[in-house]
């Protein structure tokens, strides 16, 4: 079945990306460390339920904050911050610890992922039963008065197209609110970043711009790594397929998408051998004076150099382990050990 046209209220021009508004992701990296009792590590253990009255209390009860502008940083906030200043409306965030927020809301710092991998994951905090992410974004919106949703902002933005930026992880989070947005409304959703449609609905898969690994490929408007992809593709929509049309149908964005990527080359996929904790630290601490003490130049390092498989996350945490023992040893590192790196953030 096709879709129709979205019917803007404003009178805005095709032209005037000022009828876009962005969500975005939330990210890990932070500004300021989130306390001891707000790192989902420290969490009791039992029923979801549980778990999260005793988040909630903990969230409520932080008396130290920041706007979220102040708080998150890194490679993919800052696109989604670019981004935000070319639709010239507010910017939204999907946080797994805290809901749906805006840019300006004033947040304490946290460390709470959905990453399973992650000492902070929620998901290992929640048993018997397994973890349910579609309940903890609905309960995590109940903190707010009135209670905040992705499909309340849709429809309460009847001359918004609405540009969700997702990542494979954060689909489940939000899937369930975005299929309860009505059919009309739900055609102006844009939904930005998953590069597959594995794990995204059938009544979603019509919003789903098709951005792919090819962005990434050597002649990419926007390189950079898997982890901002989400970003950086959702910054490609706004400023350059959007901009054609920004109230074209959800088919027409996706042909746009389409034809720009046919003109990028594939990207190579390197292949680098697998590393457990301890051959990376050594690693690390052998190739410190290299990276400068920059953790990026770390990570591109073992990567190119070195040809060391290693997830940002995973560099960023133990990186950190070896400039802390860096500064005991007063610079040098006699040895490394990895037995506490589980309570590394």
């Amino acid at each position: 079945m096709g879709h129709a046209k979205p019917c803007l209220s404003n009178g805005c021009t095709k032209s005037d990306n000022k009828v876009l508004l962005l969500v975005t992701l939330c990210t890990n990296r932070k500004k300021r460390a989130a306390p001891s009792t707000l790192q989902a590590r420290n969490l009791p253990i039992g029923p979801q339920e549980w778990v999260f009255a005793e988040w909630r209390r903990r969230i409520l009860s932080c008396t130290e904050r920041q706007s979220a502008m102040a708080t998150y940083c890194g490679r993919g906030f800052t696109e989604a911050l670019l981004t935000a200043r070319v639709t010239m409306q507010p910017l939204w965030i999907i946080s797994a610890g805290l809901g749906l927020i805006t840019a300006e809301d004033v947040i304490p710092a946290y460390d709470l992922t959905l990453n399973s991998a992650s000492p902070n994951s929620i998901r290992s905090r929640t048993l018997p039963l397994p973890f349910r992410p579609e309940f903890w974004w609905q309960q995590l919106n109940q903190l707010y008065a009135p209670t905040r949703s992705l499909a309340r902002l849709v429809q309460e933005n009847p001359h918004l197209i609405v540009v969700v930026t997702l990542s494979s992880t954060y689909i489940q989070l939000v899937t369930s609110d975005l299929i309860s947005v009505p059919p009309v409304a739900r055609d102006r959703v844009r939904l930005v970043g998953p590069v597959a449609l594995q794990g995204l609905s059938s009544v979603l898969q019509p919003l789903w711009m098709p951005y792919d690994a090819r962005f990434d490929g050597p002649n990419s408007p926007n390189p950079g790594t898997r982890a901002d992809f989400p970003q950086r593709v959702a910054r490609h929509f706004v400023e350059q397929i959007a901009v054609r049309d920004p109230v074209a149908t959800p088919a027409q964005h996706r042909a746009w998408v389409t034809e720009a990527l046919a003109t990028l080359l594939p990207a190579s996929i390197p292949r680098r051998r697998p590393l457990d904790d301890d051959a990376i630290l050594t690693l690390i601490a052998q190739c410190w004076d290299r990276a400068g003490g920059s953790a990026a130049r770390m990570l591109r390092w073992l990567r190119d150099k070195e040809g060391v498989a290693c997830e940002q996350g995973r560099l960023a945490r133990l990186f950190k382990q070896v400039k802390q023992q860096r500064g005991m040893g007063g610079g040098k590192i006699t040895s490394i050990q990895t037995s506490n790196i589980g309570d590394m953030d």
